[in-house]
């Protein structure tokens, strides 16, 4: 049978109803699997209240679409440092990895990592519940998104000449951030192991690159970012990455109309020539003409 072609579609063309027959057709009739991530239903909870019936009615319509889950960013790019570290510098073989979810449950164990929860928590077993959740946590949701831009910001200020010496300090804060506390055999990895670890990644940085397609992807736009927008960098273009990064990294397609944003993808898929990347398009009827499909 024919593996399937992933497609993952940001929120600006997931949103527009008169998508909805084109997204049917590719799945129904082309073996195309749709791909969503938190930040799809994180961008569906921020909707006022107001838009609650059009909420539940793409929710609807995404549910009978079957998706599965690409990983909560944050997670995907831990999973990809800890298989290189444990491949490269400890002798595991062929650590084992699934970008993939099949269930919101397992993508919100995910999103609480180590967080204290109440007695009796009931874990999302829909879309819809988890997009509940999402509209009760907008604020961490928020600072999750920010963490990587606080990073870097409160290492460089507002200076965006991105020298050497800077794009090195960039390189650490970002696997910093990434960098794994436990192994694959959950031996748990001690603050001089870590540091020993930090320092044998950034040695072997271009190599993280072709390793670790999420990471390198998270980088180069973030230092476009950063080149282009300096102290006016705002936390919508910080989710914009993070819809990049998960899309680009794991699917065969990228679907997005926000053109600033295609731009700077072009831009990093040439900085990153050994990386295998989603091809992206800026609306379903590029696609289609692309693979000359008539709906």
């Amino acid at each position: 049978m024919m593996q399937k072609r992933t497609i993952y579609l940001d929120a600006n063309i997931i949103s527009y109803r008169r998508n909805w027959m084109q997204i049917e057709e590719l799945i129904s009739n082309h073996n195309f699997e749709l791909i969503l991530s938190l930040w799809n239903l994180y961008e569906l909870s921020k909707k006022p209240h107001s838009y609650q019936s059009q909420i539940v009615e793409t929710i609807h319509f995404l549910e009978k679409q079957n998706p599965r889950f690409v990983s909560e960013h944050g997670h995907l790019g831990r999973t990809e440092l800890t298989k290189y570290i444990a491949e490269n510098f400890l002798g595991y073989e062929d650590v084992k990895s699934n970008q993939f979810l099949n269930t919101v449950t397992e993508l919100e164990i995910q999103l609480i990592g180590g967080r204290d929860l109440p007695k009796g928590y009931v874990y999302p077993k829909s879309m819809f519940d988890l997009v509940t959740i999402l509209q009760s946590s907008i604020g961490y949701i928020e600072a999750i998104t920010c963490k990587n831009q606080s990073i870097i910001q409160s290492t460089i200020g507002h200076d965006i000449k991105l020298n050497q010496d800077l794009v090195a300090v960039i390189n650490k804060s970002f696997l910093m951030t990434y960098l794994p506390y436990y192994l694959p055999d959950n031996e748990k990895l001690s603050k001089v192991s870590r540091k020993v670890f930090l320092e044998l990644c950034l040695s072997k940085i271009n190599d993280i690159f072709d390793y670790c397609p999420s990471i390198a992807i998270d980088l180069e736009l973030f230092k476009l970012l950063y080149k282009n927008k300096a102290a006016k960098v705002k936390q919508s273009d910080t989710v914009d990455i993070i819809h990049a990064k998960t899309g680009l990294a794991y699917c065969n397609f990228f679907v997005s109309n926000d053109g600033h944003l295609l731009n700077n993808i072009k831009i990093v898929k040439k900085r990153l020539p050994n990386v295998e990347t989603a091809e992206p398009f800026r609306s379903l009827d590029d696609l289609f003409n692309h693979l000359n499909i008539i709906c």
